[in-house]
């Protein structure tokens, strides 16, 4: 999952002046399974999700044929900072990432825009 500023941190570190819909469209993709939002007054509440997204062999298109990622300084979120297997902190890190989401009105505004073309 992404944070709502890595889409253009990691455009600008690809050397793109500006984030294109190209680029968002063909590196990204929304999804409808982000994390429960636990700060939510509905328990069953869950974050919209933006996440690099993947080739037919399942592997993250930002991942090089040697198996490198090549945006690990701008790593997203949930990929630099979430240890997937210690469930404390990772509930932690995804509670606060889920509260960043919910407050940023850009990023619903790129998961909107994204759903809507991925679904034609």
């Amino acid at each position: 999952m992404l944070a709502p500023c890595d889409i253009d941190r990691i455009a600008e570190y690809l050397g793109l002046k500006e984030t294109t819909e190209e680029f968002t469209l063909k590196m990204f993709q929304a999804c409808d399974d982000g994390p429960e939002v636990a700060i939510s007054e509905r328990s069953d509440a869950r974050a919209p999700a933006l996440r690099p997204a993947v080739r037919a062999d399942g592997s993250c298109v930002f991942l090089s044929d040697e198996g490198r990622c090549m945006i690990h300084p701008v790593a997203p979120f949930e990929c630099s900072r979430v240890n997937a297997c210690d469930p404390v902190s990772g509930a932690a890190a995804m509670k606060k990432l889920a509260q960043a989401v919910r407050d940023s009105i850009d990023y619903i505004m790129h998961w909107t825009w994204i759903r809507e073309r991925q679904n034609g």
